[in-house]
Parts: structure tokens; sequence; C-alpha cells
């Protein structure tokens, strides 16, 4: 609905509520409130923050409901003749959260007695089984272990994988470009082509101009023969003074 289409039609309703008051009352409860999500999510908040002994739930929905109501249409409901038309009328106050919000309080693990969602359902007339339907209780199972998240502990390597898991990854796109290139052999965009050469510098040599350190072995191997000259040498001497 186009702006200016709702602007006349809020304006329409609040024409026909001065001089109606069940006009009001009728627009009140159809209401979209299940789509006003920022209702919702302000009304979840209170109902699990308010003290349930101090004032029932419905009443705290109701007063939610009509400052939200005066908010967005600009009509103040009155409180208690709206109460005298529901019950002349035999109307029951319309739901304000969806199936889908109800079990997802179900599945959050709430105790069913801290359920506030549930309760203020049931408190608006609607029989408990418009909401979830509770799975039976095992008996022999401790408490501790039904409210621990539900997960297959062991998957046999046979096992089928479901159409989602089985399903192919698809590559990135970038990578499918790569691809094409490499197939096609057209050059790849960004890349920095390099020559096959060597280039051979004439400054620098691969032979090194430092004398090239003695193995052990042939250090050994001199050693062995300076001391043998040291001790052929006396010896020499010796002769040559008794031949004089």
């Amino acid at each position: 609905m186009a702006a200016p289409e709702a602007s006349q039609r809020v304006a329409d309703i609040q024409r026909r509520a001065a001089e109606k008051p069940e006009v009001a009352f009728k627009a009140f409860d159809t209401y979209p409130w299940q789509a006003d999500q920022l209702f919702i999510r302000s009304l979840t908040n209170t109902l699990y923050t308010v003290e349930p002994q101090s004032t029932t739930l419905a009443e705290v929905a109701l007063q939610m409901r009509i400052d939200r109501f005066e908010e967005r249409v600009k009509i103040k409901i009155d409180r208690d003749a709206y109460k005298q038309w529901l019950s002349s009328t035999g109307n029951l106050k319309p739901r304000l959260f969806s199936n889908q919000s109800l079990e997802q309080e179900v599945a959050g693990n709430v105790p069913p007695e801290q359920r506030r969602l549930a309760i203020l359902h049931a408190e608006l007339g609607y029989p408990p089984n418009h909401a979830i339907a509770e799975p039976p209780v095992d008996a022999s199972i401790p408490s501790w272990q039904r409210a621990a998240p539900k997960a297959e502990l062991f998957v046999p390597k046979n096992a089928t994988p479901s159409p989602a898991e089985g399903a192919a990854v698809p590559y990135p796109k970038k990578f499918e470009e790569i691809v094409r290139f490499l197939e096609t052999g057209e050059e790849i965009p960004g890349i920095r082509q390099i020559p096959d050469t060597v280039i051979d510098d004439p400054s620098i040599s691969t032979r090194g101009t430092r004398e090239a350190p003695l193995k052990p072995w042939e250090r050994n191997s001199a050693n062995a023969e300076t001391t043998e000259r040291s001790s052929i040498a006396p010896s020499a001497a010796s002769t040559v003074s008794q031949s004089v």
C-alpha cells in the first residue's frame, strides 16, 4: 500500500472511530500485530522481565497494544470500553505470536512453566493445540540429557550424504577465469612475465681466490715430513764434522 493511501485509510478510520467506538475496536483487533516486529520484540522482552504475580501477561500485552496503536494510528483505545465490547461480542483478542515464535520458544529449552509466550497464548483464550505439540517425555532419560543439544555423535563412513552435503561446491568466479586463461593460453592479467634466460655476470666467478685448507690427513702428512727433515739435519751435520 502506498503512503498516501495508507494515510487516507488511517484518516478514514479516525473519522469513523470518532462517530462509532466499535470501529476503533475492530481496527484495534485487525491491526497486523504479528507483522509489527518492533512491537513483537518489545513485547517479548517485557513478558520475560515482568513479574507474573503482580498482573497477568494478557493485561501487560493489552496495555502495550493500546500504547502502540495510539503511537501508530493516533487513536486512543479506552481499556474498559474495549473489554466490555469484547464481552458483548464474544470475540477473542487477536493472536500476537505466530506458531513459529511459539516453536522457537520450545526449541530454546525453556521449561514449560516459564514459557511466557505460550502462557500469554493461553490467557488470550486460545487452546494449547494451537501451539507446537511437545514430544512425549521418556522418563528413563535424565532431565540433563533431555535438555542437551541433539547431535549425531557417530557417523558411519559409508553413510550416504544428504543432497546438500553431496552437492559440489561451486568454484569462485576468479578461479574459473584463471582456468580459462590456462586452457586458452591467454595472458593472465596482473602477472609479470619473466624471461627464461640466464645472464652471465663477468664480475662473478665460480672459482675462489683463497687457498683451500689442508685436509686432516694432509696436515698429518705435512707434520710427519717436517719432523723427519728436522731429525735428518743434525745427523748430517754430525757426519760432516767427523769426516773433517
